[in-house]
């Protein structure tokens, strides 16, 4: 990478940045590799670590000013960095960084490997054979992901794990994926290959160009991963926009918000619907005269929804969940009679009524609650701490109300949901508008249904 361009964004950065989340690219770096003097040498603060070539990698000039010396890796040509107690293993936090241009996608290419083929002890991002999906490679702890753009073009990769069992991925600045395993990372000591095979294990070898490698000894948040793209590309993500508080109160009436019916029942119809407060014995939600409350082709009330009834599920829109606040919501009444399942497909005769956190690309209820039930007839908040949400953060989810409880008096209810926030741009999904700076260049209302008691 150009280190003249990098120091000057720094300027630029001060002011283009004023404002936002603190953000640090400095502490924990352990190793950092520009090869701008055409070698693989480590320009790190700590003790040099240099790397070595293998074969004979190329260290051609690119067109990118950010991007000046690079190493051109193929076939038995590429980067090795030898094994050094500052390289963190084990179920240490870290992160490594890198750029990389792909020439070609095949399976098991290596951008950066490390560690060894046993459970747990990988710690590698390899190719796959489809354009722009790469996998995060930990040994019994891996996950795919995808991220928009030229396949080919440049992009910043950036791994961090936090010391738990949480790994991320994150391309241009913005979260792709991230796996919690069920152990965490036991990375084994041994020496880091970019853009070679497996260490004890033939695999294909990846052809294209890397550039800007750096280890740190901790996980990098967003901010920092944010900070780290803009200082190395130029381009500064936009500000993230707030979150919707949903309520169902419109001037002229209750209003559903986005929000559908992903089951309704198939015995009688019944479904989830916005309604305004003159129902169910007058009952008001938490706030505004709009609210969601269940209704069915033969008539409306409580008494419509009881005996022989199947699940009934109405969903939020989608949106990618925020790293800072809690997600609470007002629940009204209603008592769960169980569990909710570990996924969608699984609702049916559980018993489960109440709200849940549902992962948008699997269907995966990742949480899911009840009301306290310290107030019979009132609302009560329910919450789902940040600390909860913490695994979750930048993933796209919905919220479902769901109803799986019937034969029973059983009311439950739920308004004014209010979702997280994000500190920074790198949880913003696609579509999202880039913009280059540098030097001169340019109520919810109330779900609710009442049952005869048992």
């Amino acid at each position: 990478m150009n280190k003249t361009v990098s120091s000057l964004l720094a300027l630029a950065l001060v002011l283009a940045l004023a404002g936002s989340a603190h953000a640090d690219i400095v502490t924990g770096l352990v190793g950092h590799y520009t090869f701008d003097a055409g070698n693989a040498n480590d320009t790190a603060p700590a003790p040099p670590n240099n790397g070595a070539n293998v074969g004979s990698p190329t260290y051609p000039v690119d067109a990118d000013p950010f991007r000046s010396t690079v190493v051109g890796v193929s076939d038995n040509n590429y980067v090795q960095i030898p094994n050094d107690p500052i390289i963190p293993v084990g179920g240490a936090a870290r992160t490594f960084a890198i750029w990389a241009k792909i020439d070609s996608y095949e399976d098991n290419a290596g951008i950066f490997h490390h560690g060894n083929t046993s459970n747990q002890q990988d710690f590698s991002l390899e190719l796959t054979n489809t354009g722009g999906k790469l996998t995060f490679n930990g040994w019994n702890a891996d996950f795919d992901f995808t991220f928009p753009g030229d396949p080919n073009g440049w992009h910043q990769f950036v791994v961090a794990h936090e010391g738990t069992n949480i790994t991320r991925v994150y391309v241009d600045g913005v979260e792709r994926g991230s796996r919690t395993s069920g152990a965490n990372l036991n990375t084994a000591a041994n020496n880091i290959r970019l853009g070679g095979q497996r260490l004890n294990n033939s695999a294909a070898q990846l052809n294209g160009q890397l550039d800007d490698f750096r280890i740190y000894d901790r996980a990098l948040d967003l901010a920092d991963v944010g900070e780290l793209y803009t200082a190395t590309s130029g381009i500064v993500l936009p500000p993230p926009p707030a979150p919707p508080t949903w309520t169902f109160d419109e001037p002229t009436g209750p209003d559903e918000q986005g929000w559908v019916d992903a089951l309704t029942s198939t015995v009688d119809n019944t479904h989830f619907a916005a309604i305004d407060t003159d129902e169910f014995d007058g009952r008001d939600p938490q706030s505004g005269v709009g609210w969601l409350a269940p209704r069915t082709g033969i008539g409306s009330g409580w008494n419509a929804r009881d005996g022989n009834n199947t699940p009934l599920v109405k969903r939020s829109p989608s949106f990618v969940l925020g790293d800072v606040g809690d997600l609470t919501c007002w629940m009204q009444g209603g008592m769960s009679g169980g569990a909710a399942p570990g996924n969608f497909s699984g609702l049916g005769g559980t018993g489960f009524l109440g709200v849940a956190l549902r992962d948008d690309s699997n269907g995966d209820y990742l949480l899911a609650k009840g009301r306290p039930l310290t107030n019979n007839d009132g609302y009560e908040q329910v919450t789902f701490t940040q600390a909860e949400l913490a695994a979750h953060v930048g993933k796209t989810v919905t919220l479902d109300l769901i109803d799986d409880k019937n034969g029973g008096w059983g009311w439950g209810g739920m308004d004014t949901v209010t979702l997280p926030t994000h500190s920074q741009s790198g949880i913003i999904p696609e579509p999202m508008t880039m913009l280059a700076v540098g030097l001169g260049i340019s109520g919810l209302g109330g779900y609710i249904r009442k049952r005869r008691r048992a």
